[in-house]
């Protein structure tokens, strides 16, 4: 099956790409030009470098499926790096790109969260990409998956490195919020099961791991994996919005104004449904960290 990625250099991308060339695929990755560097095996895959905004040429085959995994968990204006741009106006082109190559089918991953009612530009522009891609003529599916994890994450090396090197993880407010992180494996294998399942076309599913923890409980799982006792730290939360509004613009700066607003909004779910259906069995956070950390 030939298989078109965009952002098949990234965290989720690149381990999709992965799995779907040594099960036998050919992939097409879409990325920025100069962004092939990332790629260390490029064995049964075609780079095709595009400024995702204007050019529309056919590709050298004609994809049996294409995988949307752009997204970004922050914006910096100021670089042209924004969630609409990144979030909308990407999928936007896709939807043209396929038009042009006779692609049908359309896998989306979004987020858990998105909705109509999202509190956050994150999740307002996540739910424009899935409203455009639901009133295309395409064959959808959408994927919205909680906190992904697994080698090479932002999210868990994150925490990691704090409590490795100061033993302690800053946390604001009561870390009672929950959250349902899910394996980038397990992901990926619910991913390319549907890719030619029936059943999953025309829908939306909501994915998260085996349990649901509060930040405290993910922290300490991610310091018992590193066998640190972690120390934490709470923080007000109206010192954190207030600092987040003054220096999230600053990469350096480790949370923005939206992702205090996503921790607090939860993220969690009941579905299952595919996991069910596949046969897969998803693994626990404790159950792998030492592996990767």
């Amino acid at each position: 099956m030939n298989i078109l990625i965009a952002g098949g250099t990234g965290f989720v991308g690149s381990n999709l790409a992965g799995r779907l060339q040594r099960n036998g695929h050919s992939i097409i990755l879409l990325v920025r030009p100069g962004s092939e560097l990332k790629i260390k095996n490029a064995q049964n895959i075609s780079i095709m470098p595009t400024d995702f905004e204007t050019v529309f040429e056919p590709l050298p085959a004609k994809p049996d499926v294409l995988i949307n995994c752009i997204g970004i968990i922050r914006e910096f204006p100021s670089k042209g790096i924004t969630f609409e741009k990144a979030h909308y106006d990407i999928p936007k082109y896709l939807v043209k790109l396929a038009g042009i190559n006779g692609i049908t089918r359309f896998i989306q991953i979004s987020a858990l969260g998105t909705g109509p009612s999202g509190k956050t530009v994150y999740f307002k522009t996540k739910y424009k990409a899935e409203e455009l891609l639901k009133n295309s003529r395409l064959n959808v599916t959408i994927f919205q998956p909680s906190i992904i994890y697994g080698p090479g994450d932002d999210f868990i090396n994150m925490i990691a490195r704090f409590l490795r090197r100061f033993s302690i993880m800053p946390i604001i407010g009561n870390g009672k919020y929950r959250l349902q992180p899910v394996h980038v494996d397990d992901l990926c294998q619910v991913i390319i099961k549907s890719v030619d399942d029936d059943f999953a076309s025309g829908k939306t599913f909501e994915i998260g791991g085996p349990e649901i923890l509060s930040f405290n409980e993910l922290v300490d799982i991610v310091g018992k994996a590193l066998d640190i006792k972690a120390v934490k730290i709470h923080q007000p939360v109206f010192i954190m919005k207030i600092l987040a509004v003054l220096f999230d613009r600053f990469s350096r700066f480790p949370v923005t104004r939206d992702q205090i607003a996503m921790l607090f909004d939860e993220n969690y779910t009941s579905d299952t449904e595919l996991f069910k259906r596949y046969n897969i069995v998803p693994g626990k956070l404790g159950e792998n960290l030492r592996d990767y950390l």
